[in-house]
């Protein structure tokens, strides 16, 4: 989402280089598509935009001019679905690699109520009202992803928004393509009740299944993040072959004590030298499958400073010799 913000800022001839340093950045925070900001650097970053373009609404423009598909894994999936029934599953699914945050009423992100008016589809996430681009970039996207696919009169009546308008009502509306109303109970947006059952597929039907295997990953990647154990794994495998892994070298880089960690691995029924000798186990088994590496190469690779060593463990974990392991695989 940043680095799409970034490209299309550039195209509106605002400068990269401040609009990154006014919230604290790199460009080496925003090098791969796993990378992670928090939220109050991207907000940052739009109202950097905002004041350099004198435009509150700039964020308008982002949503307008740039596809979903272009700013999140999420919206990708969704492209790949045969109803906007099975998109908004896959959206509550996986919400939270757009933004991980909780909700209001600790449901779903994404809640549908139908009503006597339509089907209100309601965002139910626990922003604060300051948040207000992220709420109006996130259902503009929802709104606009309607209005590409449809091939019958506009299905969307009416947008609610908790905050006050930053501007124009009459350019939100233009964004939106329906009446937006502002200072309301909840940011929602109200649907024709034929929503759910509009046709979505845009990319091939194969291509949801490698998408969704990618997509489960990287949220199994940030629950793990969340956990002091998750952290430690990845401080080792950062450092894994290529210096001395210790525990208090760990703990520094976490910004704790020795005994610190030691009580939070506890408490969460590991210790340091689980955690090492797990990830030695998956990083030699790995490497003496897929790229079948010489054994002494697998050993220093494992952080082992001898293959004597290295083989005693590889037969305690696996109760074969390295060798055998690497011939049989």
């Amino acid at each position: 989402m940043a680095r799409t913000f970034l490209d299309y800022a550039s195209t509106r001839g605002l400068s990269r280089s401040a609009l990154l340093a006014s919230a604290g950045l790199h460009e080496d925070d925003l090098a791969t598509h796993e990378a992670r900001i928090s939220a109050a650097a991207f907000l940052l970053l739009v109202t950097a935009a905002e004041t350099a373009a004198n435009d509150p609404l700039f964020i308008l423009d982002f949503g307008s001019a740039v596809h979903a598909t272009e700013t999140s894994i999420v919206c990708v999936i969704g492209s790949t679905c045969e109803t906007m029934a099975e998109a908004h599953a896959h959206l509550n699914r996986y919400a939270r690699l757009t933004l991980d945050v909780g909700t209001r009423h600790h449901g779903p992100h994404f809640p549908l109520e139908m009503s006597r008016d339509g089907l209100w589809f309601v965002d139910d996430r626990d922003l604060p009202r300051a948040w207000r681009q992220i709420t109006e970039a996130s259902l503009l996207r929802i709104a606009r992803g309607t209005r590409l696919v449809q091939a019958m009169p506009p299905l969307l009546r009416v947008v609610h928004f908790r905050h006050a308008p930053a501007g124009s009502v009459a350019r939100y509306e233009a964004a939106f393509g329906a009446p937006v109303r502002f200072r309301q109970s909840r940011n929602a947006l109200l649907f024709d009740p034929a929503w759910p059952h509009l046709r979505v597929r845009q990319a091939p039907a194969h291509v949801s299944a490698v998408l969704l295997e990618r997509a489960a990953a990287l949220l199994a990647s940030l629950d793990e993040a969340r956990t002091l154990s998750g952290r430690v794994h990845a401080q080792l495998r950062e450092r894994l072959g290529k210096e001395s892994v210790t525990m208090d070298a760990v703990a520094r880089a976490l910004a704790m004590s020795r005994q610190t960690l030691y009580r939070g691995l506890r408490d969460e029924g590991l210790t340091f030298e689980d955690l090492l000798d797990q990830l030695r186990r998956s990083v030699a088994e790995d490497l003496l499958r897929s790229d079948r590496l010489a054994v002494h190469v697998t050993a220093q690779r494992c952080g082992f400073r001898d293959v004597a060593a290295f083989s005693r463990a590889f037969k305690r974990w696996t109760g074969v010799s390295p060798t055998r392991y690497r011939a049989a695989s």
